[in-house]
């Protein structure tokens, strides 16, 4: 089987979104790219992490939702659920009783976990400029609470993990 990666779409400063063409630098894609850098950022931290722990396996899952929420937002999907996903990272947070706001320097993990927090929140900052600009030409036909709900508590998520892993 094979993939074809280098479709030469893009060539000229476009990309295909459904059936038109659209700027690379047009908000949704750039929301795109935020949400996929995200994924990449969480996928490393993973990676840093000698062996998965049992109540870390929601970060695992953050990957597959960041790409619903791409799905979304980008109109290949009409439906998301993420208040099951929400409830965990919120549980986890509290359980964990995070107090101090401290930077994660002497765990590898810790540190990409941290950066994975950050760029979550660039995200989700682009998200909510997506969704200004597609309110201010009043073409928003969708909720998205838990959407924006779900990015807020990713990031919340992301910080109480930074902070644990130091104790693995």
């Amino acid at each position: 089987m094979c993939i074809v990666i280098a479709t030469k779409v893009g060539d000229a400063g476009s990309t295909r979104l459904h059936d038109k063409m659209v700027p690379k630098t047009d908000k949704i894609i750039v929301t795109f790219g935020e949400i996929d850098e995200t994924i990449s950022s969480i996928v490393l931290s993973i990676a840093h992490l000698e062996k998965l722990p049992d109540d870390y396996k929601q970060l695992e899952k953050c990957i597959y939702d960041l790409h619903d929420i791409s799905a979304y937002i980008g109109g290949y999907t009409d439906k998301i659920n993420l208040s099951k996903q929400i409830k965990e990272m919120e549980d986890f947070i509290y359980m964990k009783e995070v107090v101090d706001f401290t930077y994660p320097i002497e765990h590898k993990a810790g540190a990409f976990l941290n950066m994975a927090r950050s760029v979550a929140r660039r995200a989700e900052r682009a998200l909510l400029d997506y969704l200004d600009w597609v309110h201010y030409l009043d073409v928003q036909d969708k909720d998205y609470t838990e959407v924006l709900k779900y990015m807020n508590r990713l990031s919340d998520y992301l910080f109480a993990l930074s902070v644990d892993v130091r104790g693995l």
